[in-house]
């Protein structure tokens, strides 16, 4: 998340104080042992408040209104854009709702496997005008060397997680246009919070048995 005081004539209001207690909520949203929700909620509308001053806030983007339902409410203040099919048959893609001319896209999805759906919404975006288009997706789990159809596709960047280790392996020697991030620190602090739950409630100390719940992995 970026908290500095530049881009969209942010910088009065988004000094060196409002940077600070940023960073704190964030500090405390993910704490540890006992993440604060009052920070969350904090954060969230601190974070929503800048995203709507910065004209040039990135649009998220997703390839379906399937999509959007799952994923939407991650992304409040942001500016967001819908594609569609217009049919199975020929999978021409059309922009259904949003506008992407002059604006930096983030394609945001949750698996690749083929790529087809994201290449195509990716083509259309940069044909459609649209500053930069990049995709965010969580697992790249690539058949086929499908990720090699991304090295010159529509995308100026491609995110994804390790959660497919051998994937991303190959796909950080690979370089550009793919960024891969770790999952560790989340995993550790939901592992690191599950502890401290079960260490501190008698009724799971009680029953030996009862797993951890590391739903939200």
């Amino acid at each position: 998340v970026g908290v500095g005081g530049g881009g969209g004539g942010g910088g009065a209001i988004w000094g060196s104080k409002m940077q600070e207690q940023v960073r704190m909520l964030m500090a405390q949203s993910i704490g540890v042992f006992q993440p604060s929700k009052s920070a969350r909620t904090q954060l969230n509308a601190i974070l929503e408040k800048r995203r709507r001053s910065t004209p040039d806030a990135p649009v998220i983007a997703f390839a379906d209104e399937r999509t959007s339902k799952r994923f939407g409410r991650y992304f409040v203040g942001f500016p967001t854009l819908i594609c569609t099919r217009m049919s199975s048959e020929d999978g021409k893609m059309v922009v259904l709702e949003g506008n992407p001319v002059d604006r930096h896209i983030i394609l945001v999805d949750d698996i690749i496997i083929s790529g087809h759906t994201s290449l195509r919404c990716g083509e259309l975006l940069r044909n459609s005008g649209a500053k930069t288009v990049s995709l965010f997706v969580t697992h790249g789990n690539f058949q086929n060397d499908s990720w090699k159809k991304f090295s010159n596709g529509p995308f100026d960047r491609v995110w994804l997680t390790d959660s497919c280790p051998q994937m991303a392996e190959a796909l950080n020697r690979h370089g550009p246009p793919f960024e891969v991030m770790s999952m560790a620190p989340i995993a550790a602090g939901v592992i690191d919070e599950e502890c401290f739950r079960f260490l501190s409630d008698p009724t799971a100390q009680a029953n030996t048995r009862a797993p951890l719940t590391a739903s939200r992995l």
